[in-house]
């Protein structure tokens, strides 16, 4: 936020609306470009973040799903075993 109004409320305002920084005229140009830099790097920052939150959460959740799958195959094994024992003790029904 760049202006000629030197208020420390204004500055707070914005910032909580969500300016970066609160520069007041005239500005010197190497603090404007450092703070530019600070902010892109903070993005920057940011976004690698988010992208390893995802990619941390697409591995728990693949973790997730082989165990699942995993749990429900040796489940439908299972069944599917005790079914045939059922199905083949049956008069006239040949399990198989």
């Amino acid at each position: 936020m760049a202006t000629a109004v030197n208020e420390t409320n204004l500055a707070i305002q914005c910032m909580r609306l969500g300016a970066e920084d609160y520069v007041c005229k005239p500005f010197n140009l190497d603090e404007v470009a450092l703070n530019v830099e600070k902010t892109l790097e903070k993005k920057s920052l940011e976004k690698k973040i988010k992208e390893f939150q995802e990619q941390l959460n697409q591995k728990s959740g693949n973790n997730r799903h082989s165990r699942l799958g995993l749990y429900f195959s040796v489940q439908s094994k299972h069944w599917s075993s005790r079914w045939r024992l059922r199905i083949s003790i049956l008069p006239g029904i040949r399990g198989g």
